[in-house]
């Protein structure tokens, strides 16, 4: 007579087998996290390499003679959306093509700062930080998916500085920018027709400055537009990275701190001296108050003046911190500070890298 299970046998046995089941499966679900993870964080290492390589190319030839423009533009201290533009010395090439060639050349006008996008809901570019815009029914995210955190993007505008006579002119030469000095041509074009002497003349006076800061700073029309959308290769050519979420700039000043001891500060921050209080805060009481947007510049003629908004440059913030520029003077070094999210949004509120680039020659 063959003997066979018991029913408790069966149970236990039973019982064993989920447990191996459930044990696998966990560590199943653990591999495969672990390894969307793994994948996301190289993602996002990928995308800080290359910003910061790219940053590092285009500051080792930085021009301290030229003029350099920083305009911030903050609502919080996590979420910046700054842009900085310069000219540097290095060997530059067009991405596009004029007049069947690239145009090259060894002096550039170089730009970063996040991207507007259009907006097929709306018909029109903006910045996808933008309120107020209506959400979707999910709550998670904006109507527009180009409103989402992820799909912000950091852009890099280059403009070579050429003698070209072939090419259209771009500003028109001259003191004095032409109408055709536009947002719309600033991106379409890869090159200046102006060259570093005679941008250095038309950076001499207050009302040419604003003009600059109108066309290359201006919150939705002056930043790069790029379109993914109905147009899939306009703005092609200044993507420099995806999934830039936040994008902050700030430049090391020497200040007397207590005990009459020299030390060195980042401009802007929210606590410069890194005490308990924020009281010294160079946003001063507008941080949270809507978007608070302000800009300084360096071997140009006055200050950056725009409607409601404060003229940091002869604020008694920078005066009691000596950080005042004067003629001749320029950052010893740059701090990049960046939010960056992988495009599966598999890390959470993405992560934050921050990167100096030291000026003094």
């Amino acid at each position: 007579m063959k003997k066979g299970f018991t029913l408790i046998e069966v149970v236990v046995a039973v019982g064993l087998l989920a447990m191996v089941i459930g044990f696998s499966s966990l560590i199943f679900k653990v591999s495969i996290e672990t390894r969307r993870t793994a994948g996301a964080n190289a993602e996002i290492m990928q995308k800080l390499r290359a910003i910061t390589n790219q940053l590092n190319r285009d500051f080792t030839g930085i021009r301290p003679d030229a003029p350099l423009l920083i305009w911030f533009d903050a609502n919080n201290p996590d979420y910046r959306y700054d842009q900085i533009m310069f000219f540097a010395d290095g060997d530059f090439q067009s991405t596009q093509l004029y007049s069947g060639t690239p145009v090259i050349g060894n002096v550039a006008r170089i730009y970063y700062g996040q991207a507007s996008v259009y907006s097929p809901t709306y018909g029109f570019y903006i910045c996808p930080w933008d309120q107020p815009y209506p959400f979707d029914q999910s709550g998670d995210n904006y109507s527009d998916k180009m409103l989402n955190t992820r799909e912000r993007m950091l852009a890099r505008r280059t403009h070579i500085l050429t003698a070209d006579s072939s090419l259209k002119q771009f500003p028109l030469e001259g003191a004095n920018f032409s109408a055709s000095f536009t947002p719309t041509g600033n991106d379409s074009n890869e090159y200046d027709t102006n060259s570093l002497s005679q941008w250095k003349v038309i950076t001499s006076t207050q009302a040419n400055n604003d003009k600059i800061i109108a066309t290359c700073f201006d919150n939705t029309s002056g930043r790069p537009q790029i379109d993914f959308v109905s147009q899939p290769l306009v703005g092609l050519h200044m993507l420099m990275t995806e999934g830039v979420g936040s994008f902050a700039v700030q430049w090391a000043y020497s200040c007397t701190a207590s005990g009459g001891n020299t030390e060195y500060r980042w401009w802007p921050a929210d606590n410069p001296d890194g005490d308990a209080a924020t009281v010294d805060s160079d946003f001063g009481n507008l941080m949270g108050m809507g978007k608070l947007r302000f800009g300084i510049y360096f071997n140009m003629s006055g200050g950056v003046t725009v409607a409601n908004t404060p003229d940091w440059s002869g604020s008694d913030q920078a005066k009691t911190e000596n950080a005042t520029p004067f003629a001749g003077f320029f950052p010893r070094a740059l701090k990049f500070t960046f939010r960056i999210y992988d495009s599966k949004g598999i890390i959470k509120g993405g992560r934050t890298f921050t990167h100096i680039v030291y000026l003094e020659k």
